[in-house]
This record gives C-alpha cells, sequence and structure tokens, in this order.
C-alpha cells in the first residue's frame, strides 16, 4: 500500500523489498561474471578470502551509511548528508562526484555486458553491434528510472532475478568441485592490490540507492535493514565462485613408475 503524499511532494510507493531490489542492482553489474576470475587471476586460491577481507573492511562504511539512512527520509542521500553536515557548496560537489561515479560504472558495466554478448554470438562481432548493445543497455536502465516509484520496483526486483538466477545456475554446477578435495588454485599473475581493487570495485554502488529515500515507505526503518542485509549476502556471493574455482579436484598424478 502507497503511503499518501501532499500535493508536490513525491510518492512514497517503495518497500523495502524495492530497497534491496535497488541496492543489489547498485552493487552487482555486468562484472560479477568476472569478478570470480579476475581475482583468481592475481590472487590464485587466495581469492575467497580477498573477497570477504576487503568486504569485511568495507563493513564499517556500509553500517555508517546505515546509521545516516536512518537519521533522514529525504532524497538525496550522500548528498544530503555531506550538506547537513558541511553546508550546500560541500554538498554541491559531492553531488557532482555521485553523478560521474555512476556515469562512470554504468559504462563499464554496460561495455562489459557486450563484451560478454558478442562472446556468445559471434556473428554479431563489430563496433556496430557493440555500440548498439550498450545503448540498448544504457536505454533499458532510463526507461525503468523513468517508470512511477511503485512500476520502477518492481522492474530492478525482476532485473535482481535475471542477475541472481545464472549465478545460482553457476554455482550449482560448481557442488561437485566444492564437495571434493581441495586443490591449489594457481594465480596466472601474482598482484594482491589488483585482487583488492577488483574486490573494492565490486562492492561499491551500495550507496546509490540512499537517493531515493524520498519515494520509500518507511525509509528510516527499512534502508538500514536493506543495505546491511544485501550487502552480506553479497560478500557471501562473490566469494562462492573463486572459492569453488579453488577446490576443483586435482588432476591424478602421473605415475614415474617405469612401464615393463
Amino acid at each position: 500500500m502507497t503511503t499518501p503524499t501532499a500535493p508536490g511532494q513525491l510518492r512514497r510507493g517503495i518497500g523495502v523489498w524495492g530497497l534491496a531490489a535497488a541496492i543489489l542492482n547498485g552493487m552487482i553489474g555486468a562484472g560479477v561474471f568476472a569478478l570470480a576470475g579476475s581475482v583468481a587471476h592475481f590472487s590464485g586460491s587466495w581469492a575467497p578470502l580477498v573477497v570477504l577481507i576487503v568486504g569485511l573492511a568495507l563493513l564499517p562504511v556500509v553500517l555508517v551509511f546505515a546509521a545516516l539512512a536512518g537519521l533522514f527520509d529525504e532524497t538525496g542521500g550522500p548528498i544530503l548528508y555531506v550538506d547537513a553536515a558541511f553546508g550546500p557548496i560541500a554538498g554541491f560537489q559531492t553531488g557532482w562526484v555521485q553523478c560521474l561515479s555512476t556515469l562512470a560504472s554504468a559504462a563499464a558495466n554496460a561495455n562489459l555486458l557486450a563484451d560478454y554478448l558478442l562472446r556468445v554470438v559471434p556473428s554479431w562481432n563489430g563496433a556496430i553491434w557493440h555500440g548498439a548493445i550498450v545503448f540498448a543497455a544504457l536505454g533499458l536502465a532510463l526507461a525503468i528510472n523513468l517508470l512511477e516509484a511503485r512500476r520502477s520496483a518492481v522492474w530492478l526486483q525482476r532485473v535482481s532475478v535475471g542477475k541472481l538466477v545464472p549465478l545460482a545456475v553457476l554455482l550449482a554446477l560448481a557442488l561437485p568441485p566444492i564437495t571434493g578435495s581441495p586443490s591449489m588454485l594457481a594465480a596466472g599473475e601474482w598482484s594482491l592490490p589488483q585482487a583488492v581493487l577488483l574486490s573494492v570495485y565490486a562492492f561499491t554502488g551500495f550507496e546509490g540507492a540512499l537517493s531515493i529515500a524520498g519515494e520509500a515507505r518507511e525509509p528510516r526503518r527499512d534502508f538500514p535493514r536493506a543495505m546491511i542485509g544485501v550487502f552480506v549476502a553479497v560478500a557471501a556471493l562473490y566469494a562462492l565462485p573463486p572459492w569453488a574455482m579453488s577446490r576443483r579436484p586435482m588432476p591424478p598424478a602421473r605415475s614415474t613408475k617405469p612401464r615393463c
């Protein structure tokens, strides 16, 4: 049920599941399908631990945002928080930084999505197809954001399911290796800073959903719960694929006994 609002104000129609979907989509982009392999490439069997340590290190930041979300119910998110603490000039600068960050991450994820699709359909190879996929992905995101709040939240939930289903299938296929004996996964190019940087990038984006607080029914109550719950779930989701990769059964050792 939508909370009644006065004329000229945003309609508060997004519940806790809609907020959770917005946070999830802010954190999980197309890059999640490359995260496991990329982090494992730079850290080998240490990849799951790297992901979890980075998530644990960022958890205090998430808790701060969750606490701030419990103090405000207006639209703006980080812009609103900085404006209230340091004034409108700092808030204005924060808004531009957030805008540039959102544009860069959206462009990177759309570009990566195009790369994946072109690998699946090699006949579409070429700059024209690549650009068309990027514009289609960005156009779909724009169309969803232009919808009325409740309808936009429903579409965000559908997009979340579309992201989680292939990941669930991937993890289901990885169950046999997980239950097998562990093996050491060698890093293709050992670089702990690169692995940490990739993991930090993967965890960012949760703060973007705070900007829609003015369209949430109970933002002070629902945002902290949704933010902490989604962050912990995403941390586990990020750590499972590289963990499965590191537990692939080792190939049988070749016998050194001379043949007769």
